[in-house]
C-alpha cells in the first residue's frame, strides 16, 4: 500500500505531496525502489510581503541544546533591495560552527524564490563558505545573509 499527500501525515504541503507521487510512481511503476528523502523542505506563504524558509529555527535548535550561528541581511542592505527601493524584509540563516546550513528564513520580496538557493545548499550538503563562494549574478538574499559576520 502507498500513500502521498496529506493522508501520508508527512510535510503537509502541495509540493510535498507531488514530490511524494512521483516518488510512489517510480517506486510501483518503475520497480526503483528509491527511497523518500524530505530533508530540506521548504515552505512559502504567497502574502504581501511573502514568508518562506526551511530548516530549523532557533527555538528548535535552542530546544535541541545545538550550537549554532546566525547571519543576518536586511533587504535596504543589499543591491537588489537597492535597485528596487525595497525598504521592508529580511533574511535570517543559522549554521553550525562547522558552516552546515540549519536553516534559512525570509520574509519580503519575491521571499518563495529566493528559498531555494538555500534548499539545494542543504539538499546537496554544501556549506556556508561554499554558497558564499559562488559568484551570484545579483547577491541578495541567501547570499547576503551567509557572507554576513556570522554570530553566536
Amino acid at each position: 500500500m502507498w500513500a502521498q499527500g496529506d493522508v501520508a501525515g508527512n510535510a503537509l504541503f502541495k509540493h510535498a505531496g507531488d514530490y511524494e507521487t512521483r516518488h510512489v510512481i517510480d517506486n510501483v511503476v518503475d520497480d526503483e525502489r528509491r527511497a523518500l528523502d524530505l530533508s530540506a523542505m521548504p515552505h512559502a506563504i504567497f502574502t504581501e510581503p511573502q514568508i518562506a524558509g526551511v530548516g530549523v529555527t532557533e527555538d528548535e535548535l535552542e530546544a535541541e541544546g545545538r550550537e549554532y550561528v546566525v547571519g543576518r541581511a536586511e533587504y535596504a542592505d543589499s543591491a537588489m533591495g537597492r535597485a528596487k527601493k525595497l525598504d521592508d524584509g529580511f533574511v535570517k540563516v543559522r549554521a553550525a560552527p562547522d558552516g552546515e546550513i540549519l536553516g534559512y528564513h525570509v520574509i519580503g520580496y519575491e521571499a518563495s524564490m529566493l528559498v531555494h538557493e538555500a534548499v539545494v545548499a542543504m539538499r546537496v550538503g554544501a556549506t556556508v563558505d561554499e554558497v558564499a563562494d559562488t559568484i551570484h549574478a545579483v547577491r541578495a538574499g541567501c547570499t547576503d545573509a551567509i557572507t554576513e559576520k556570522l554570530v553566536t
